[in-house]
C-alpha cells in the first residue's frame, strides 16, 4: 500500500483561493509586458526603416552635389 507523509498533503482550499489574486495581478502584468514590447518593436521597426529612407535621401543628394568627372571633362 502507498504511505503518505504528513508534509506532502494537498493545500487547502482557502489556501488556493488566496494565491489567485496574486496570480490574476502578475498574469495582467505580464500581459501588459507583452503588448508594450510588441509595441516597442513596431515602433523600433518603424524607427529603423525611417533611418533607411532618410539614409537613402542623403545618399541622393550627395550623388546630385558631386560634380561628375564626365560632365566637367567635356
Amino acid at each position: 500500500m502507498l504511505e503518505f507523509e504528513f508534509g506532502d498533503k494537498l493545500p487547502r482550499m482557502e489556501s488556493v483561493v488566496n494565491v489567485i489574486p496574486s496570480y490574476k495581478c502578475i498574469h495582467k502584468h505580464i500581459q501588459r509586458t507583452s503588448v508594450f514590447q510588441e509595441k516597442a518593436e513596431k515602433m523600433l521597426r518603424k524607427e529603423q526603416l525611417q533611418l533607411e529612407v532618410m539614409n537613402s535621401k542623403m545618399s541622393c543628394i550627395e550623388k546630385l552635389l558631386k560634380p561628375e568627372v564626365n560632365y566637367l571633362s567635356q
